[in-house]
């Protein structure tokens, strides 16, 4: 941009009277143009890895990650334009200074593979498959939250009925309360699993379980309760993963 400013004002942009301005200026179009792409292409895929259900995959939408993968695509852009630095010069031939390049080498590289295979193939389909995947990914989780409200409509019912087959006390919210211990919530782990485990023939069960404290003076002692119950439930190994 800075050298058509200056050509705006007095007919000429530098490069046709100093090398390195003539080398910097296409040097650095495009590196910049091709980061640019690239940076598109990594936020399609943080897109894609950000609405994912998988848990390992939406780690990799981190601001650590993205650090990382923004300084590898910029030294990749720095180093694919390093041709431009080689090949472009002054030429008097015509009578006066040009900044051009005659190498038929230079000419395929930027034109076929910057121009056509990076800038274009490459890029736009990768923009495209994360893009379609993006779109997946968010009609996945908004199927899978229809089906989590239709189960959260039944979990007073759940409650009250696991209640009354394991002793747990329930209010008429559905909330358990009281404070446990370990020992407690290992037994209450084990008597919810018999009771469900009998009303169904499906091995991979999910149960979803809420639980919350009446008792608003005691909060920390019911936070670990339901560190003590979930953990009690990840040794049954009955957890869907």
């Amino acid at each position: 941009m800075l050298p058509y400013v200056v050509d705006s004002f007095n007919g000429k942009n530098g490069t046709e009277t100093y090398l390195w301005w003539c080398k910097l200026v296409n040097y650095s179009g495009d590196a910049g143009y091709t980061l640019l792409l690239l940076a598109l292409c990594l936020g399609s895929i943080d897109r894609y890895h950000a609405t994912s259900r998988n848990a390992r995959l939406r780690q990799r939408s981190s601001m650590k990650v993205a650090t990382i993968s923004v300084t590898i695509i910029t030294l990749i852009s720095l180093l694919l334009a390093i041709p431009d630095l080689l090949y472009w010069y002054i030429d008097n031939s015509f009578g006066y200074p040009i900044c051009i390049y005659d190498s038929t080498f230079y000419l395929i590289y930027s034109s076929y593979f910057l121009g056509v295979f990076l800038n274009m193939f490459a890029s736009l389909s990768l923009l495209l498959i994360f893009g379609v995947l993006t779109y997946y990914n968010l009609k996945s989780v908004q199927h899978a939250s229809v089906r989590d409200r239709t189960a959260v409509i039944n979990v007073g019912t759940t409650a009250h009925t696991a209640s009354m087959n394991t002793g747990i006390p329930n209010n008429n919210n559905g909330q358990s309360s009281g404070v446990y211990g370990e020992k407690r919530m290992r037994e209450l782990a084990e008597n919810i699993t018999n009771h469900f485990l009998k009303q169904t023939n499906n091995n991979s069960l999910q149960f979803f379980f809420y639980f919350n404290n009446t008792d608003s003076h005691s909060p920390p002692a019911a936070i670990q309760d339901c560190r003590y119950l979930a953990q009690a439930f990840k040794d049954l190994k009955i957890m869907a993963e």
